[in-house]
């Protein structure tokens, strides 16, 4: 069977390249995140939050020391999702010129156009 020339063609996939990049700025930046979410929660707690040692912070009734702890000491992952998530997004860059210049050069040309003067 023959297909219609709309038909074979494949709308440009937009919602996925948006989601994957979405996906690669998340893990990129999720140690940073991390770190800012323990500040402000021993912050707002009013617990002592450093690198040296676990401090306790109790919240509600419970202990969150350990948890606010590990979650500030991840910023340190930082160090390596940063530039292999800056690799990540400079390989999706391209990929996505690539491809929308191919979806664009695969686009019909529309109806010519009428001279001005008729």
């Amino acid at each position: 069977m023959n297909e219609t020339p709309s038909a074979a063609r494949r709308r440009f996939p937009a919602r996925l390249y948006g989601l994957s990049l979405l996906a690669i700025l998340l893990l990129t930046f999720f140690p940073v995140l991390s770190v800012v979410a323990a500040g402000l929660l021993a912050n707002i707690a009013e617990c002592e939050l450093n690198e040296a040692a676990v401090h306790p912070c109790v919240i509600a009734g419970h202990d969150f020391g350990d948890p606010l702890y590990t979650m500030a000491v991840l910023g340190w992952l930082a160090l390596a999702t940063i530039p292999f998530g800056g690799a990540l997004l400079i390989c999706w860059a391209v990929v996505f010129c690539i491809h929308l210049r191919r979806n664009a050069l695969r686009r019909p040309a529309g109806p010519p156009r009428r001279p001005a003067g008729d």
